[in-house]
């Protein structure tokens, strides 16, 4: 189990709701692409910057996002 404590993101045009949404995939999606090890440790904080366009689907912004992640954890 990977749970996301707080995600913060600055995009005026998500909802609570799909925000909520959101960290709920990048976490399934970090449970599906991270190696064992990770699945019940704790990492304290990570900074994650992108850019996102207007509209930018769903399925992509959640790949971008636990892309970012998985890149940091693993090269630490």
């Amino acid at each position: 189990m990977i749970e996301i404590k707080e995600l913060t993101l600055t995009l005026p045009h998500m909802t609570p709701h799909q925000g909520e949404r959101l960290g709920l995939d990048v976490a399934q999606r970090l449970l599906d692409t991270l190696p064992p090890k990770y699945a019940n440790g704790n990492i304290d904080a990570l900074d994650i910057r992108l850019t996102a366009a207007k509209g930018l689907d769903h399925n992509q912004l959640v790949n971008d996002i636990a892309s970012q992640i998985h890149y940091q954890l693993l090269n630490r």
